[in-house]
């Protein structure tokens, strides 16, 4: 009898165990752990960050996360978006994360997370390999008042960093909005435009395939101005960035991170 007794004392504690257990269990399910596989937005047009060679995703963030002595843990989807939709498909939930070259802006830190940074970046001007010597002086160095010039056709495309830098500090040359990354750089090679204002690492990737561009590697933003690049999460997956943590100090410690960096001439950082 006092045996029942005690079971009948013990179910209103039994009860609340199951259903807080029940509550932490929903909650791991929203913020991570709910899918086998987890969607990743990307452009897809940021040279060497993630790029399309045909049909096929390649890049410094993609080998990052199909490595395979690292490997991130979970079937990885990728979903295409624009620079332009990325933060607002974000926020809706079209994927869980995004990547693709993503600078940690101050905006962007205020309405998202970002995993530790992958690198950093500052901006620099990408010109046609014949016509370097109109944007610098006598000395060798740039000359910013034949950059934002009447007669410059600055080309860049909407939605990123290189519009942002280009709205606020450009007062005098012709800017042209072109609506993908891609196709800037045959148009300024063709001479549809003059020059496009970067990220080094873009520029100096893609002046080193000799084809016909040229980077003058000067960076017109202060130390202040430079960003960290890394994957951006909502604030609320809070679960998913701890394990983006930990996945980033598994690839440093195996010295993956290190290998990939050196596969696409990117900048390491020693964050870990």
């Amino acid at each position: 009898m006092d045996y029942f007794k005690e079971l009948i004392i013990l179910i209103p504690y039994l009860l609340v165990a199951t259903l807080v257990t029940i509550l932490l269990l929903s909650i791991i399910k929203i913020f991570f752990l709910n899918e086998a596989s987890i969607r990743i937005g990307i452009p897809g047009d940021y040279t060497p960050f993630a790029f399309y060679k045909g049909s096929q995703l390649l890049g410094f963030d993609i080998d990052l996360l199909e490595n395979k002595v690292c490997p991130f843990g979970k079937k990885i989807v990728y979903v295409k978006t624009t620079w332009q939709d990325m933060s607002a498909d974000l926020t809706n939930g079209r994927f869980d994360m995004a990547a693709g070259g993503i600078s940690m802006t101050e905006e962007r830190k205020n309405n998202f997370s970002f995993s530790p940074p992958t690198t950093y970046s500052s901006k620099i001007v990408l010109t046609r390999c014949d016509k370097v010597s109109q944007y610098v002086g006598s000395n060798g160095d740039l000359d910013w008042s034949k950059i934002d010039n009447c007669n410059t056709r600055i080309i860049v495309n909407p939605g990123g960093t290189n519009q942002i830098f280009v709205i606020q500090n450009i007062k005098h040359a012709k800017i042209i909005v072109n609506q993908d990354n891609i196709s800037i750089f045959h148009k300024i090679k063709m001479g549809s435009a003059d020059i496009m204002i970067t990220d080094n690492i873009e520029a100096l990737h893609l002046a080193r395939k000799k084809n016909k561009l040229s980077a003058i590697n000067q960076p017109i933003t202060g130390d202040k101005e430079n960003l960290y690049i890394g994957f951006m999460i909502p604030k609320k997956k809070i679960l998913l960035k701890r394990h983006m943590t930990n996945w980033m100090r598994r690839l440093h410690k195996k010295g993956q991170y290190k290998l990939v960096c050196r596969k696409w001439d990117i900048t390491n950082i020693n964050i870990f």
